[in-house]
């Protein structure tokens, strides 16, 4: 059931025209429907009813608009995440991790929590680090179907996760990949997160997973919309072919990738390839 039912009926109250009074059509108090737009109390099933037959709007709707509700909600602090991380603003991924201690009502509140404990802290204290991996396993092993959070939660913590662990939960993401083909958001959120594991899997030689992986990709991204991603996958192909030897082959399709982005003036895309091309041959290909 998506949090913040209260939130999202207000949301619609409001935008409908309808007053506290008119969406109690005078069966239940006030009072009663206040504290529930405002998270503070439960509404039951049967006053729900009659305040969303005074909306017009059906349970189905209802709730479909706030599993959307919650999602963006998700996608905006995971945008932010991202942006801080890329900008290495620990300042601002604090400030993100202390408001989240104030609201540490719930596990999920705690995993996200512990999630930007170890972005912020870095990987320094080891026993912390496997409490948390251990808490994260936890709750992945409890869930059968992988929403927006689970996705957020995964994207962040795969650095900081065991192969062994970091294995498992791939190996779910990619079995779910089939109830999200229709959803773009999370389609490009997977790919993305399977071409960070591609990296990870390459720079510990892990050369066959690499490959399925890469597979798995390209079929995720066979539709032609997703285009920055399909750069990217062509990137960490040409990364792939220089692993197993095919050095020519690789060197170009990672040039390649480069162009395409200066050609797009993508150019903080261009400089972000362009250092990480450079830190490969240096780190792994110094004699090319």
């Amino acid at each position: 059931m998506p949090k913040n039912l209260g939130r999202v009926f207000r949301s619609l109250r409001q935008a409908k025209g309808i007053s506290l009074e008119e969406a109690t059509g005078g069966r239940f108090s006030i009072s009663q429907l206040s504290r529930f737009e405002h998270g503070k109390s439960d509404l039951s099933v049967s006053k729900m009813l009659i305040a969303l037959k005074i909306l017009q709007v059906t349970t189905d709707e209802f709730l479909s608009i706030a599993r959307e509700f919650e999602e963006n909600e998700i996608h905006q602090f995971s945008s932010k995440v991202e942006k801080y991380l890329k900008q290495e603003n620990t300042y601002m991924l604090r400030k993100l991790l202390m408001e989240k201690k104030k609201k540490m009502s719930t596990n999920l509140y705690r995993l996200e929590v512990q999630m930007l404990t170890l972005l912020v802290e870095g990987l320094r204290d080891r026993k912390k680090i496997l409490q948390y991996e251990q808490n994260f396993m936890d709750y992945f092993c409890t869930i059968e179907h992988w929403g927006y959070f689970e996705l957020m939660l995964f994207s962040n913590i795969l650095d900081s996760i065991s192969q062994s662990s970091l294995r498992i939960l791939t190996r779910q993401m990619i079995e779910q990949t089939v109830l999200h083909e229709k959803n773009p958001r999370k389609k490009r959120k997977i790919a993305r997160i399977l071409l960070e594991i591609v990296r990870r899997t390459l720079e510990e030689k892990k050369f066959q997973e690499a490959s399925l992986l890469l597979v798995e990709t390209k079929r995720l991204l066979s539709d032609e919309t997703y285009l920055l991603e399909k750069n990217i996958l062509l990137f960490m192909d040409g990364y792939y072919s220089l692993c197993i030897g095919k050095l020519e082959k690789g060197r170009k399709k990672m040039e390649t990738v480069i162009k395409i982005f200066e050609q797009l003036e993508s150019y903080e895309y261009a400089s972000l390839y362009s250092e990480l091309y450079q830190e490969i041959l240096d780190k792994e290909f110094a004699y090319l």
